[in-house]
């Protein structure tokens, strides 16, 4: 009877070598099974964040020109100086700016709205060196601490003020000329943009009086150039008007939104990966609620009837071919692509890291009917 010997050399290299091939095929099911994980999370984050920056821009659209949409000086630059923030700028009375980017680089939109229910007014402008103005009709609806828009013609002048003194009403039933005060107090709660822990917060505690100093005090205005009598147009934006400006951060690939009247110029982000904002204005040239033309640059206000944007979406996964051929594309036209690090194309034949075609990307665009300028001749 023969011995069991165990197993040969020969047997023992067989299976090393079977071993090896299944571990090399696991390996390679695990790779492929990571490459395309990575691809569809790297998708997910791009929609996610698409989806949200979208959902943002397109709400504070819906708004845009809230409360001055049927003024007669839209286009007219505002000068705001504001004496809390210790700082003077300027800002197109108009809900929507869209500023270009040269050569497809992404764009820059402005929204501008109010939160104010109160009516037009009307100032009479009393001398080219009087910063207080007369209301010539009913005040119906302003309260204090309101931010209001003051417009003259002849040549157009406008200033951004805030409502420090109201007069109770007297013999010229509350017409009365205003007066310019250090402060002024006020029994509602004052909006979240003065509340404790903001700049310029009111103090006082529930249920009120709340002293505020004002932010945009008139007599901070230089004189008003219209030849007097002149009589202007005063807006009120409510106390806590918002003009959001949104563009993206090229150098991280986000898009950010600031608020100029109350939080000044710094930015937040808004959605990471986005690369690119591209925007136009559509207009109604003839007055029959149809959009006649889509443009980016600057209109006749009075036509303004809808804004279109697209938002591009970058994932983060490279992939080691080229997986997006041709440069996306959206209603206005098609993007212009640059290498992930912000230069020139670098072209299809120099695939790498750098080079766009090696990323995936999702388009996000909406067209925005501007309620605000639709109903403006109803008003």
């Amino acid at each position: 009877m023969d011995k069991q010997k165990g197993f040969t050399l020969v047997e023992v290299m067989v299976g090393v070598v079977i071993a090896l091939i299944s571990m090399i095929a696991m390996f390679m099911v695990q790779e492929n099974w990571d490459k395309q994980r990575s691809s569809i999370t790297s998708g997910g984050d791009a929609q996610v964040a698409g989806s949200i920056s979208a959902f943002n821009l397109e709400r504070n659209l819906r708004n845009a020109g809230s409360g001055f949409g049927n003024s007669n000086f839209l286009g007219c630059t505002v000068s705001a100086q504001d004496a809390i923030g210790a700082r003077n700028f300027s800002f197109t009375l108009a809900p929507v700016v869209i500023t270009d980017g040269a050569g497809g680089l992404p764009d820059t939109i402005s929204i501008l709205a109010g939160n104010s229910n109160s009516p037009t007014a009307t100032f009479e402008v009393a001398s080219s060196t009087q910063t207080v103005t007369t209301m010539k009709d009913t005040r119906t609806g302003l309260s204090l601490g309101d931010l209001v828009i003051l417009a003259t013609p002849s040549p157009t002048t406008c200033r951004l003020a805030e409502i420090s003194n109201l007069q109770p009403p007297g013999t010229n039933s509350g017409r009365e000329t205003g007066h310019l005060t250090a402060s002024y107090s006020r029994t509602s709660e004052p909006p979240e943009n003065r509340q404790s822990g903001a700049a310029g917060a009111c103090t006082g505690s529930a249920p009120g009086p709340w002293t505020c100093v004002p932010r945009y005090p008139s007599v901070s205005f230089t004189t008003f150039t219209s030849v007097p009598p002149a009589y202007g147009e005063l807006r009120s934006l409510g106390d806590d008007p918002r003009l959001n400006v949104y563009a993206v951060d090229q150098a991280r690939g986000a898009l950010t939104r600031s608020e100029l009247i109350h939080e000044g110029t710094t930015a937040t982000d808004i959605g990471e990966g986005i690369i690119n904002l591209q925007a136009q204005y559509g207009l109604d040239t003839n007055n029959d609620d149809i959009i006649d033309t889509w443009q980016a640059t600057t209109p006749t206000w009075t036509q303004l009837r809808a804004v279109r944007f697209a938002l591009l979406a970058r994932g983060e996964h490279y992939e080691s071919v080229a997986v997006t051929t041709a440069a996306p594309t959206w209603s206005g036209g098609t993007f212009a692509m640059r290498n992930v690090d912000g230069t020139a194309d670098s072209g299809a034949g120099n695939l790498g890291v750098n080079n766009w075609r090696n990323y995936r990307y999702s388009v996000f665009e909406a067209t925005v009917p501007l309620r605000n300028m639709i109903w403006r001749r109803f008003w």
